[in-house]
C-alpha cells in the first residue's frame, strides 16, 4: 500500500493542477430538480464555502468520509454531504473554512501540506452557495467525532465502490418540494447519495479512474 498510497498522492496532486472534467462530470449526477434553475447565473452575491473530502487507505484501498445530516427545516436536511461549510469572517480563504468546517464536525485535522489541490466548483441554486471541493490525502485512516447538532452520521465511502463502471445508478427519493423523484446518484450501504454532493463524488470519480487506469 505505501508504494500505492505515494503514487496515488502525487498522480492527484497533478491532476488537479490540470484542466479538470468540471461541468461534464457534474452533469452525469445531475437531478431533475436542478434543472428548473439557471445553474450557470449565480443570484447576487452567492454565499461563499467550502467542502474537504479526505482520502485515506481503507483495507486495499481508499475511502472518503461522507456525513449524514440532521433532519431540520431547511433544504439540505436529511442529506447526505462532505465535511464543511459557509465561510466566516475568522477565515482567512475558503481553505481554511474547510479545514474549520472538517475539524468542527467530525473533530479531523487537516494539515495544510496534506491538501493535495481542489475540484471545479459548484454553485448550489436552492440555497444560492458557491462551494469549493478540496481534499486531502492522509496517511491513515483519521478518528472521528461527530458534531451532534451538525451532523447525524458519519459514513465511510469505499472509493473502489464508486470508481466501479456500474456506480451510478437511480433512485426514487420524496424531495420536498417536489414530492417523488427519480434521482441518478451513487450508494454508500444503504444511503443515496445524490445532488450536489454525488456532482462532486462524480468529478471525483472521473479524476480516480483516469489515475488507476493510467495505473
Amino acid at each position: 500500500m505505501s508504494g500505492s498510497k505515494n503514487l496515488l498522492i502525487e498522480q492527484l496532486r497533478e491532476t488537479l493542477n490540470k484542466t479538470l472534467p468540471g461541468n461534464a462530470a457534474h452533469k452525469l449526477l445531475e437531478p431533475q430538480t436542478r434543472r428548473r434553475y439557471d445553474k450557470h447565473t449565480p443570484l447576487v452575491h452567492p454565499r461563499k464555502s467550502s467542502i474537504m473530502i479526505i482520502i485515506f487507505p481503507s483495507g486495499d484501498f481508499f475511502s472518503t468520509y461522507t456525513i449524514l445530516r440532521p433532519k431540520y427545516d431547511g433544504i439540505h436536511s436529511d442529506q447526505i454531504g462532505f465535511p464543511g461549510g459557509q465561510k466566516e469572517w475568522q477565515d482567512d480563504n475558503l481553505l481554511d473554512t474547510a479545514i474549520r468546517e472538517t475539524q468542527e464536525e467530525i473533530a479531523v485535522t487537516i494539515d495544510k501540506n496534506e491538501v493535495l489541490g481542489k475540484l471545479t466548483d459548484i454553485y448550489i441554486p436552492p440555497s444560492n452557495f458557491m462551494v469549493a471541493p478540496y481534499i486531502a490525502f492522509r496517511e491513515s485512516k483519521p478518528s472521528t467525532e461527530r458534531q451532534p447538532s451538525e451532523v447525524e452520521k458519519i459514513i465511510e465511502v469505499n472509493l473502489r465502490e464508486i470508481i466501479a463502471p456500474d456506480a451510478i445508478v437511480s433512485r426514487s427519493l420524496y424531495v420536498e418540494h417536489y414530492g417523488e423523484v427519480h434521482v441518478p446518484c451513487f450508494m454508500a450501504g444503504e444511503y443515496v447519495i445524490w445532488g450536489a454532493t454525488a456532482m462532486i463524488m462524480s468529478e471525483l470519480r472521473e479524476v480516480l479512474r483516469k489515475i488507476f487506469a493510467a495505473g
